[in-house]
């Protein structure tokens, strides 16, 4: 099988490139999917709080509380990570049948 730099993913223990599993391939899939939604992505980072308990997570009166950040949180964040980083690539692209930047 080959390997592309899409199938690794550092590893700071190791200090090297390790092959992504499928699990980290399906949540980056998902993400993918959510980015094509940015209001509810944002709707998600603005009820999934990054430190304390997750509000978004943890039910009134529930036994389970959820660290925040939780995975959901992780989620949305990857999903407006790769949503920017399209558009970004996009807005740098010359449109069709336009003359490339110089």
């Amino acid at each position: 099988m080959n390997t592309f730099s899409s199938d690794t993913r550092d590893d700071p223990r190791a200090g090297t490139r390790v092959p992504v599993t499928r699990n980290e391939r399906e949540f980056i899939r998902l993400a993918d999917a959510l980015g094509e939604w940015p209001t509810l992505v944002a709707r998600l980072l603005r009820g999934h709080g990054e430190v304390g308990v997750c509000s978004g997570c943890t039910m009134p009166g529930g036994r389970n509380t959820i660290t925040a950040p939780c995975p959901v949180r992780y989620l949305a964040l990857l999903a407006q990570t790769r949503l920017e980083r399209v558009r970004w690539r996009e807005a740098m692209l010359p449109a069709v049948g336009e003359a490339p930047p110089p």
